[in-house]
């Protein structure tokens, strides 16, 4: 029987890439999200880091299930914004945006910002506890791009900045790239990597 490990989210694309990734690096664990067992109310997503937001997530379910647990939080960090929209990517406007209204806010805030100041970035934090609350890992990781004048020509769910991140060295928005790029470029895949050596360990 597989190990199993509980991804604290229902977020149906974090639990694709997680699978994917999970079973290129450790594939004798089984990945569960939040839909798949038994819990009451959520956690409070109160932190001032994607770290302290991840561990939020992760013991909150750990206590819970007793299952080895992922938290995962991350955003979009924009350099001429001073980091924003940062810990409130999804709720940047004040309530939870839709991915099209993310993707416009980017363009409405940096319109006339020059080229050489659209840097940007996409982060994510990771941190895994086992069942009693222990912290078993934490790694954290980012895929580094500009923002150019306009958005991707459509934009994949969940993942709206995917549509604003693009990569010079591929000519390519982050959702555009091919699975070898992807793979080159993809800071949660690295994350995986890194963590699948503490997890083997438990």
């Amino acid at each position: 029987m597989k190990e199993k490990v509980l991804i604290a989210t229902r977020n149906i694309a974090k639990k694709q890439e997680y699978q994917k990734y999970f079973a290129e690096f450790l594939p004798s664990v089984r990945i569960l999200t939040i839909d798949d067992v038994k819990t009451q109310g959520v956690p409070t997503e109160d932190g001032k880091t994607f770290f302290e937001n991840a561990h939020k997530k992760a013991i909150f379910y750990a206590r819970q299930t007793g299952l080895t647990t992922l938290g995962d939080d991350g955003g979009f960090e924009i350099d001429a914004l001073g980091g924003e929209p940062g810990v409130f990517s999804r709720r940047w406007p004040g309530y939870e945006a839709s991915d099209q209204e993310l993707v416009d806010i980017v363009f409405k805030k940096l319109r006339g910002v020059p080229a050489k100041k659209r840097s940007a970035r996409l982060t994510t934090a990771v941190v895994v506890v086992k069942g009693t609350g222990e912290i078993v890992a934490k790694e954290q990781g980012s895929a580094v791009g500009v923002i150019p004048e306009k958005p991707a020509s459509w934009v994949q769910k969940d993942f709206p900045f995917r549509a604003v991140l693009y990569f010079p060295k591929y000519k390519k928005y982050f959702q555009d790239l091919s699975e070898k790029e992807h793979q080159e470029i993809n800071h949660r895949r690295a994350l995986i990597q890194k963590i699948s050596f503490h997890l083997k360990n438990i």
